[in-house]
C-alpha cells in the first residue's frame, strides 16, 4: 500500500524483539546498580565513620597533662592543678 511518503512497512514484532530483550535486561541493570548505590548511600550515613564525638576538653587540663607527661610537673601539682581546674575535690592523703 502506498502512503504519501512512501510504501508503508509493518514492523512486525518478531524483528524487533531482541531488540526490546536487550533494552530491558539494561533497563534492570541499571535499576539494579540504582537501588545498590541507594543501599550503600543509605548505610554509609547511618553509620558513624568514627566513634561518638569526644567531649569538648579544656585546654587548660590538657597543657597540664602534657607538662606532666613531660616531667615539668611533679604529681602533686598535677593533682592540685587538676583538681583545681575541674572543680573536683582534692584526694585524700
Amino acid at each position: 500500500m502506498d502512503h504519501r511518503f512512501g510504501p508503508v512497512r509493518e514492523i512486525r514484532l518478531h524483528e524487533w524483539g531482541a531488540v526490546h530483550v536487550i533494552f530491558m535486561i539494561v533497563v534492570l541493570a541499571l535499576l539494579v546498580l540504582l537501588a545498590v548505590w541507594l543501599a550503600t548511600n543509605i548505610r554509609r550515613q547511618s553509620t558513624p565513620i568514627a566513634g561518638p564525638p569526644h567531649p569538648p576538653q579544656d585546654p587548660a587540663l590538657t597543657e597540664a597533662r602534657m607538662r606532666y607527661a613531660r616531667g615539668e610537673i611533679s604529681r602533686e601539682d598535677f593533682l592540685r592543678i587538676t583538681g583545681d581546674l575541674s572543680g573536683a575535690p582534692p584526694p585524700g592523703p
